[in-house]
C-alpha cells in the first residue's frame, strides 16, 4: 500500500473517508502510534488476532500500546482459512503469552468490568 499509494493503510482509509462508518480493523500487526491514535479518535475496533497472526508469521499486533492510547481492541479468531479453528478460549489464552515472548513481561491482563 504505502509503495502504491505513498502512504500506509490507515491515513489512506481515513483520506478516503472510510472511518465515516462504523470499521472494525483486523490485525493491526504494522501501525504506529499515530495510526493507533487516528483509529482511537475515528471510533475504530480493532481485532487483534493472534492464532491468525501466528500462523500466518504476519507479526504481532503492539496491544499494549493500543490499550495504553486508548483504542478499542477485542479478541478475533479470522476465521478457518487462516486459523484452523474459531476457539475464542485459544485466542485469549495466546493473547495473555504473546506479550510475555514481545515484551518479556505480562503486560496483558484481563479487564473485568467494575
Amino acid at each position: 500500500m504505502r509503495r502504491d499509494q505513498g502512504m500506509p493503510v490507515i491515513p489512506y482509509v481515513k483520506k478516503h473517508g472510510l472511518f465515516e462508518a462504523k470499521v472494525l480493523a483486523a490485525h493491526c500487526v504494522h501501525v504506529d502510534e499515530g495510526e493507533i491514535r487516528a483509529m482511537r479518535n475515528a471510533h475504530v475496533g480493532i481485532a487483534h488476532n493472534p492464532s491468525s497472526n501466528l500462523k500466518l508469521a504476519s507479526g504481532i499486533a503492539p496491544v499494549k500500546r493500543m490499550i495504553e492510547l486508548g483504542a478499542n481492541v477485542g479478541i478475533g479468531t479470522d476465521g478457518p482459512a487462516s486459523n484452523n479453528d474459531l476457539d475464542m478460549f485459544e485466542e485469549i489464552r495466546l493473547a495473555a503469552f504473546l506479550p510475555g515472548s514481545k515484551w518479556r513481561s505480562t503486560s496483558l491482563q484481563p479487564v473485568l468490568p467494575s
